[in-house]
């Protein structure tokens, strides 16, 4: 066989191999789902994440007893945060006569991989406004708001991924940055590294 044509045969199964590798990449990409580089939940997602957490009771030993109730959950762009509000029952025996009002809480958001969920990070205590209360009795009831807020939210979740989401062809994916937006939070999906 002259060298030319076992040349010209290379060329043609090289040709050959590039028409097949190019129609069955064009034929997974329309098979396969679209994994999309970012994935957006909305505030009725969250809401709804938020919701089952309450109504809830903290005793505080004999010094108090707190009821909330009705969580808001509030988008803040401008910040890159969430608020919740609550509805608050306070009762102690160091208090005049029982107290209700709201207290809300602002949070940044992370994500935990342990659970595969977008959770809130370090609430803090942002407001708490409680009828006919001052001095003594209005900075008891903001420090245990506040220690409400660090211990009952810190960490929770408010979304939790499906492993389909996270998962293609056999390539493992994980959120990367978590942007709130007016309509909804954004979590944007990258490729897991191996490390």
């Amino acid at each position: 066989m002259s060298h030319p044509r076992v040349l010209r045969r290379r060329f043609f199964q090289l040709a050959v191999f590039t028409g097949l590798a190019t129609v069955l990449t064009l034929g997974a990409c329309q098979v396969f789902p679209f994994i999309p580089d970012h994935y957006t939940f909305s505030q009725s997602d969250a809401q709804s994440a938020v919701e089952r957490k309450f109504p809830y009771q903290r005793n505080f030993g004999q010094f108090m007893t707190v009821n909330l109730s009705h969580p808001v959950l509030m988008l803040h762009p401008e910040t890159n945060s969430v608020t919740i509000a609550l509805n608050a029952d306070f009762q102690s025996p160091l208090l005049r006569h029982p107290a209700s009002g709201s207290f809300a809480v602002n949070s940044q958001l992370e994500y935990d991989p342990a659970r595969a969920a977008v959770v809130l990070r370090s609430p803090k205590l942002e407001r708490i406004d409680v009828a006919d209360l001052s001095g003594e009795d209005a900075q008891q009831l903001n420090a245990v708001a506040s220690v409400l807020a660090t211990q009952l939210l810190d960490h929770y979740p408010i979304y939790t991924f499906k492993p389909q989401q996270l998962s293609f062809a056999g390539v493992a994916y994980q959120p990367g940055e978590i942007r709130v937006e007016s309509h909804g939070i954004r979590v944007a999906i990258i490729e897991k590294s191996a490390g």
